[in-house]
């Protein structure tokens, strides 16, 4: 009998990478960008529970998709509720109520026609 030198089975590998930002970069970003960009006055630490209640409520696949800055909107029913209860933990009622429309509404207050003439 003879040996045969049969080649060895080629094998192939792919590598996938990720880059994972860290949880808490993130958080410093988003509530870095609220502080530059919001209406109101924000400490750091109200501006970092902001953004981490921004975080909790929508998915950073999701974020992109707020262009503006009023994404309660956008936002489906249950999780705008949950957003909403987060804002009025996270900051002082005057604060809340500029963030949120009004004291009492998630949307900004506008003049009727026939309101105030």
């Amino acid at each position: 009998m003879v040996a045969r030198d049969d080649p060895a089975p080629t094998t192939t590998t792919t590598t996938t990478t990720t880059t994972v930002i860290p949880t808490a970069a993130v958080t410093r970003s988003v509530a870095d960008a609220l502080r530059a960009r919001l209406d109101v006055t924000l400490s750091p630490e109200e501006a970092e529970c902001l953004a981490a209640a921004l975080l909790e409520v929508v998915p950073v696949a999701d974020l992109e998709a707020l262009t503006s800055l009023a994404p309660l909107a956008a936002l489906p029913a249950p999780r705008r509720t949950q957003l909403v209860q987060r804002v009025i933990t996270c900051v002082p009622g005057p604060t809340a109520a500029a963030l949120l429309g009004g004291p009492s509404t998630t949307s900004q207050p506008v003049q009727l026609p026939d309101e105030g003439t």
